[in-house]
């Protein structure tokens, strides 16, 4: 009997899920379902299976018992038969990547479905976010006060500049990177979609595992750019140099967590599931 997981999901893409299990069984079953099961017998005899509802009546008479269930399919238990239909296939479809090494990366394809165990952090960004957030009732303590918290002109541009970022409804959105155990230097990177995420966002910055396929194998050379990941970074156009600069609270470098990016070896990854 294979061994029973019961995973906790911080991420689980319920569409790819329904569309994998269309593909592994050829088609999709919609809505609730009912099943039904008969037990007919001798009472004192053999029972077989025990079943929810039983008839009291005398011994050495017939027996019978019926039950009835209606059966709503959750996402996990969607997943969890997709997992183990994708487990048992006999081509292998998905591919562990703890502990791997250069030569296993090399060979790593576009469109494979990988599973990895590794350290989970969210981008600077997130953290940039959050401490706008803790901080913003503290500026209006402070302007209440008498004083100006964006006394200097390039504080304040780059303050409107994060809060438009962060009030762009895609922004919900996040990306995760994630360093695989016994193999750090190797990374992945994937976009979570809001609707997706079951956890609070710095929940996922802990050891996790990731289900998902692969869509970039980075080259020599070649790196992602974190905020670029996210689809609309309109807002970051109304964000110049200078004012990323500020942002950063950095005066001697133009490198900011606005310019975050991760570079070779790494991956990038569509994400099923993250879970533990």
């Amino acid at each position: 009997m294979a061994k029973l997981i019961l995973r906790h999901f911080f991420y689980l893409n319920e569409s790819i899920v329904d569309d994998y299990l269309s593909q592994l069984e050829g088609g999709l079953q919609e809505g609730p379902y009912t099943t039904k099961e008969v037990k007919s017998g001798n009472k004192g005899g053999s029972a077989g299976t025990k079943y929810f509802i039983e008839a009291n009546i005398n011994a050495g008479s017939s027996t019978s018992s019926e039950t009835t269930q209606t059966i709503r399919e959750t996402p996990t238990a969607k997943f969890n038969r997709m997992y183990s239909l994708l487990q048992e296939n006999e081509e292998e479809i998905i591919h562990p990547l703890s502990g791997f090494d250069q030569a296993v990366y090399d060979q790593i394809e576009p469109a494979e479905i990988v599973e990895v165990r590794g350290i989970a952090k969210l981008p600077q960004w997130e953290k940039i976010a959050k401490a706008v957030n803790d901080t913003s009732g503290l500026l209006d303590i402070m302007k209440a006060l008498g004083q100006d918290p964006f006394a200097d002109p390039g504080a304040l541009e780059a303050y409107q500049g994060i809060t438009g970022i962060m009030n762009s409804k895609s922004q919900d959105d996040t990306v995760l990177i994630i360093a695989p155990i016994g193999s750090p230097k190797f990374k992945f990177v994937t976009k979570l979609e809001a609707s997706y995420i079951r956890s609070k966002k710095e929940e996922f910055e802990t050891e996790v595992t990731i289900l998902g396929k692969v869509t970039r194998r980075l080259a020599k050379g070649e790196k992602i750019d974190i905020f670029s990941v996210l689809p609309d970074v309109d807002a970051l156009q109304n964000l110049n140099r200078a004012q990323r600069r500020q942002a950063g609270k950095n005066k001697t470098s133009t490198e900011t967590p606005l310019d975050e990016k991760v570079g070779y070896p790494a991956i990038q990854i569509q994400p099923i599931a993250i879970y533990q």
